[in-house]
């Protein structure tokens, strides 16, 4: 940025104000003034601004990932002072080219976060939160530190701080895990406190390359060596407390590990073999004196034996720590696989400095390849009762010529057997098989031989080198007749993957992990993924081998480590178990509802919680189930016996994509009148087994998705429904949970607060958008499920209906009923001086296109009974001009489930004057229907009728019978008979010799037909309904009611 900040001290009998801290503004403090915290894979990079150049120069453009709490750290030469009450705001400048409102949070700290969980004076870390303006030009945020809130973990308190704080970080979209590309420049405001210098060494330490030639060591981090450690993790996420960073010693370029507030501090990085080297060499320097404990790790199985080493105090330490050292009681780390390393301390060593962190070895001409073989598998090779040996037969020179070593021995007869072959440092490539010997032949024939059996059984190769190679075989269990039987024992590993849904019943936030019993957290698997609640995690384990395993929760509770949630089976009260051969494979694991007795929360999904959950509610057995089964836009759902031999009885098959079906095809089940609804109101979860077959062959086999939508609340709109996304393995019965705790999508005001009776089952779709339903998950529209065990909290009973009403009347003379819907304008005018059709007491509806919808609603005390076929609904209006007034009846809001009467023309027609508009509902026989809805004009649009004339007056709504809506045959001829009565469409008319005329009306007095001069008539071509049938004889009139079908 080009602003200029001035900055006066001033000198005044002793007493000087504290000088505003210089901004960050990019100028001349460049790209390492922001940098990304540990684990942000997002980018940064100092750019010349493009909306206002002159006046803002260069900024920071921030690339931010979709992570929740990724931050960047901003460079301060001087620290941030709050002791000045007057300059306790912090200001940056901000610009976001979508125009985006965002949560920005500014946290200070002294470089670390202090977890004091309970004392506030002791935090370190403070922080302050703004939202952006939906504006894409720059804009100012301010932060206000006189009321700040103590960083995670301690968010419990607020303090008006005024101390000094070394380090600023600025988090866009905090706690919202989205990507951006915004910008920021000027970070300014607080005091200028003292220079921000940390205790450190002023200079390098010695460089290693003086005492150690490369080719003599296997470096991990240190700029004298090219490091053997690929995939490098500085600083992987182990619940420490400790804050790391990467630093160059002042006046040189040389990086080293700068560490404050160490208590553990790990590294990561793929196996490297350390088994040619002796010592492990690094370098520390700590600013206080005190022990360090130093740990080289191995894993499959995991070892981490350690050394503890007394360092003195501000200057460099140089550690040559012999390799022999680290062995623990039990077993000693594997030095051609090391792939971790770790320090620990209970000592306050304040600030802690490593570099030169290397293994090494005295220099060597040859290459010792030092071979071990694994034969506990292997039933065949070696036969020590025929006194076989095994040893390696080697070719130097491709292949062309072999030698055989000489053999190898099991000195302490626990089934691995050891060699060595020494070679000179050029030899270079080198191939081998694994054979058998004898001393038949003085050990100068091999009697059977194998190469790398998952390897196309080709040779074993190495390269020498270095000073020492570890060969590490394993036999497989094969047939004495087999062409192969080894391979290298890094392949001879099963990867399994541990899924487990749903969090620890007491949280909704933190992490799994998987240890073996009585271990640290994550000996077996690092954190697990989570995705929607569903987390994975992988442990590998040693073809024929068996692992017993629990899983530990973590989060701020217990310090991200701890073991008071830790799990095994709790429908067993015993650890998880798993055993491997030759295959990867799956556990799959569900949280329950409640911590057990036993302190377990976990199962196998399979199982279900055989004491904590209840039996399923739906099995498919009840018998009631097949009248609640509905098949739906294609679907075909139909009860059948379990067709996989699972024994699982009765199941719910459903075959999806026949022909003429819909994308959102689906299968519903109602539960009836007396059975207990889903309650969603506490247990927020529907488990069910589901069963899939899909061809190994198939590349989106895995993927399948469907969608489960639950409909028919109990509160709110009753065609309101919540829906969540699932994936199917695709390969025979699974158990899928469905947790609409929150990500789940809800129509017409759904939500998981409430009780639901209706299942609707999909095979992707059903109206749900893509944020609704599984990430990577892929439609199969024809598709066969087999659903079972549906699994979820029961709520109240399903009442019975309310008893069907044959009659209604409603004389406005005091409160209707009638709600307005759609910005239509409706009130009862109980005193209407005289104004109503027979009394005071009217309904006043204006407003009446004011949308496309617009209508006024009634509900009645009971669903209308329309079974005798001989139902009508009539109501008075009166209005200041005419109307197409439509008559709609439907079951509370769910307007799909209903019947609309809707007119050709004008009903209402005697403008200014009370009308009777009548509707016919003798073609429907439902009973399940409790809402009367009037439309004036339905889907006019507004201004498409004079405004000022879309008032009108209702009265006397009445629903009855044809005789209760004054349709009673009028002057009615006993004599005169029109049959049949209700009639397909012919009517007769007997009783009267001679009939001059007829004429048939529509039930709201619209002439329809006419004829003279005869006594049969042909109605068939008239709609369904009421009509009324004049005839005219002997100059009589005579009114007649008809049914038409």
């Amino acid at each position: 940025m080009k602003y200029i900040y001035t900055f006066i001290t001033v000198l005044t009998f002793g007493v000087f104000a504290l000088a505003q801290v210089p901004a960050v503004d990019f100028e001349s403090n460049g790209a390492d003034y922001i940098t990304a915290s540990i684990g942000n894979t997002g980018t940064v990079t100092i750019v010349d601004d493009a909306v206002d150049a002159a006046t803002y120069g260069k900024v920071a453009n921030v690339e931010n990932p979709a992570e929740q709490y990724d931050s960047w750290i901003i460079k301060l030469d001087n620290k941030i002072s709050f002791a000045d009450p007057s300059k306790k705001v912090l200001s940056v400048d901000f610009r976001d080219p979508t125009a985006t409102a965002r949560v920005i949070l500014l946290k200070v700290s002294q470089g670390n976060d202090t977890f004091v969980n309970g004392d506030g004076a002791a935090i370190t870390a403070y922080e302050v939160q703004a939202t952006t303006a939906e504006s894409a030009d720059w804009q100012t945020l301010t932060f206000d530190f006189s009321s700040a809130q103590g960083s995670f973990p301690n968010n419990a308190f607020t303090n008006d701080i005024v101390g000094e704080y070394s380090q600023l970080e600025i988090f866009i979209d905090f706690g919202t895990a989205v990507s951006s590309n915004t910008f920021v420049d000027n970070f300014r405001g607080g005091s200028q406190g003292s220079a921000n210098v940390f205790p450190g060494p002023t200079a390098s330490a010695t460089s290693p390359t003086d005492t150690h030639a490369a080719e003599n060591v296997k470096s991990i981090y240190s700029d004298a060596y090219t490091s053997a450690a690929a995939n490098w993790d500085l600083n992987p996420d182990w619940g420490q407390v400790t804050s790391l960073n990467e630093v160059q010693i002042d006046g040189t370029t040389d990086n080293v590990i700068r560490m404050s507030n160490l208590d553990k501090q790990g590294h990561t990085f793929d196996a490297i073999d350390a088994s040619g080297m002796t010592t492990m060499h690094l370098d520390v320097w700590v600013e206080n004196a005190g022990d360090l404990d130093i740990f080289i790790i191995s894993l499959n199985p995991t070892v981490e034996p350690k050394v503890t080493k007394t360092l003195t105090a501000g200057e460099w330490v140089s550690l040559d720590i012999p390799l022999s050292d680290f062995t623990t009681a039990e077993s000693t780390v594997n030095l051609a696989g090391i792939a971790q390393m770790k320090y620990e301390t209970t000592a306050a060593l304040g600030y802690v400095y490593v570099d030169n962190i290397y293994f090494w070895a005295p220099p060597s001409t040859d290459t010792e390849i030092n071979f071990s073989v694994d034969t506990t598998n292997n039933n065949h090779y070696p036969n020590t009762g025929n006194g076989d040996v095994l040893a390696v037969s080697y070719s130097t020179d491709a292949g062309s010529s072999y030698t055989l070593s000489n053999p190898f021995s099991d000195s302490d007869s626990d089934g691995v057997w050891e060699g060595t072959v020494t070679l000179p440092k050029s030899t270079g490539a080198v191939q081998y098989q694994l054979v058998v010997t004898d001393a038949t032949s003085g050990y100068t024939v091999a009697t059977a031989s194998t190469g790398d059996t998952l390897a196309s059984e080709a040779d074993f190769s190495l390269t020498t080198g270095e000073n020492a190679v570890t060969q590490n075989l394993f036999l497989l269990d094969r047939a004495s007749d087999a062409t192969s039987w080894a391979t290298l024992t890094a392949s001879a590993v099963a990867t399994v993957t541990v899924i487990i849904r749903g969090f620890h019943p007491d949280h909704s936030s933190g992490q799994y992990g998987l240890r073996a019993p009585g271990q640290g957290c994550y000996n077996l698997g690092d954190w697990t993924s989570n995705t929607d609640g569903v987390f994975t995690d992988t442990m590998t384990l040693p073809y024929y081998s068996t692992q017993a395993y629990q899983v530990g929760f973590h989060n701020g509770t217990n310090g991200w480590c701890g073991a008071n949630m830790v799990s095994g089976n709790a429908n067993t009260n015993t650890d998880f178990s798993v055993s491997v051969v030759e295959a990867h494979s799956t556990e799959d694991l569900t949280a329950i509802s409640a911590v057990d007795n036993n302190g377990n929360f976990i199962v196998y999904t399979s199982e279900g919680d055989q004491g904590n959950y209840p039996a399923a509610q739906i099995n498919f057995g009840e018998d009631w189930i097949e009248a609640a089964i509905k098949s739906d836009e294609g679907a075909v759902a139909t009860i059948i016996d379990d067709p996989s031999n699972s024994d699982k009885g009765k199941v719910l098959n459903v075959v999806y994509g026949g022909e003429g079906s819909q994308d959102w095809q689906n299968a519903q089940i109602l539960i009836p009148v007396g059975q207990k609804k889903i309650d969603l109101r506490t247990t927020k979860t529907v488990s069910f087994d589901i069963w899939t077959s899909h061809d190994d062959a198939d590349a989106n086999k895995g993927k399948y998705s469907g969608l489960l939508k639950l409909e028919t609340p109990t509160t709110g709109a009753s065609n309101a429904s919540i829906e969540k996304g699932f994936v199917t393995s695709g390969n025979g019965w699974e158990t899928i949970t469905v947790d609409f705790t929150d990500n789940y999508k809800g129509d017409n005001g759904g939500t998981s607060n409430d009780q639901f009776r209706k299942i609707v089952l999909f095979t992707n779709y059903g109206g749900g958008d893509e944020a609704h339903q599984v990430s990577g998950g892929v439609h199969k529209k024809e598709d066969t499920r087999v659903y079972d065990n549906f699994v979820y909290a029961e709520g109240d009973e399903v009442p019975a209906p309310a008893t069907p009403i044959t009659e209604l009347t409603v004389d406005f003379e005091t409160a209707s009923g009638f709600k307005p819907y759609s910005n239509i304008v409706y009130a009862d005018v109980a005193d209407g001086a005289g104004e109503g059709y027979n009394s005071s007491g009217y309904g006043s509806v204006s407003k009446v296109n004011e949308d496309w919808w617009a209508q006024i609603g009634l509900d009645a005390s009971g669903p209308l009974d329309l079974s005798s076929k001989d139902r009508g609904i009539s109501i008075m209006v009166k209005g200041d001009r005419q109307s197409k007034l439509t008559l709609k009846i439907q079951d509370g809001d769910d307007f799909n489930n209903s019947h609309e009467i809707r007119p050709d023309d004008f009903n209402y027609t005697a403008v200014g004057e009370w009308q009777k508009v009548i509707w016919d509902l003798s073609t429907y026989d439902s009973n399940d229907k409790g809402r009367i809805v009037f439309f004036f004009d339905i889907q006019t649009n507004k201004g498409d009728t004079n405004e000022a004339l879309d008032n009108f007056k209702i009265d006397d709504l009445k629903f009855g019978s044809f005789a209760t809506l004054g349709l009673a045959d009028v002057n009615l001829n006993s004599a005169i008979v029109i049959y049949p009565n209700p009639s397909d469409g012919i009517l007769n008319i007997s009783g009267v010799e001679k009939v001059d005329a007829i004429k048939v009306f529509s039930i709201n007095g619209q002439l329809v037909k006419e004829a003279v001069n005869t006594n049969r008539l042909d109605l068939s071509s008239q709609r369904s309904g009421l009509y009324m049938i004049e005839v005219q004889h002997e100059g009589q009139t005579t009114i007649n009611k008809l049914i038409l079908r």
